[in-house]
């Protein structure tokens, strides 16, 4: 019920925010006077692979895919990424994202054989602050994993055999990032 709830939400996103994007990009510029096309930067979060860095492309002024890459402590991990600018020619710019990738892990010393890296569907919500001339910026979110029913049963088997811990996960995570343009 949960992973089809999740594929759901996540195909009317994407689906939304192409359907946006095509009807603001007619109104937008296609060639990016003031912004770069690429941005590559280290950050914190699931949208990072944890502690890493992530690639961004913009082909046009309101959209950005990016690709994350890092580590969770445990594994290595990756995160691909559709990133809705919703006022995109402001300095503070809200954004809608969804991303496909890291979006949980258990490490539990006793138990090795409950380590393990988990991949999912991600929504996020946050603000780009731009530098004055629009070449970097800095990237706040708050995501939403969606988490899968292997991690959950994980997780509660984890509990179920632990004595004294119980563990639980945050619903809610959070994201910081820095990116630099690094084309003109």
């Amino acid at each position: 019920m949960i992973i089809r709830f999740a594929k759901y939400t996540a195909l009317i996103f994407i689906i939304t925010v192409f359907t946006l994007s095509i009807s603001k990009s007619h109104s937008l510029e296609d060639s990016l006077p003031k912004y770069r096309k690429v941005y590559l930067g280290p950050g914190l979060g699931i949208n990072y692979g944890g502690i890493g860095v992530q690639l961004n492309y913009m082909p046009v002024k309101a959209l950005r895919f990016s690709a994350g890459y890092g580590t969770n402590l445990l594994d290595m991990a990756y995160s691909l990424g559709l990133n809705y600018r919703i006022l995109a020619d402001k300095r503070i710019c809200p954004t809608a994202s969804y991303y496909y990738g890291f979006n949980g892990y258990i490490k539990q010393d006793e138990k090795p054989e409950f380590n393990k890296t988990y991949y999912g569907s991600s929504l996020g919500a946050g603000v780009e602050v731009w530098n004055k001339r629009r070449t970097n910026f800095l990237h706040f979110q708050i995501i939403i994993p969606i988490r899968t029913m292997a991690f959950t049963n994980e997780l509660a088997e984890l509990n179920k055999i632990s004595k004294d811990t119980q563990y639980k996960v945050f619903p809610i995570l959070l994201s910081i990032g820095y990116h630099f343009g690094i084309n003109k």
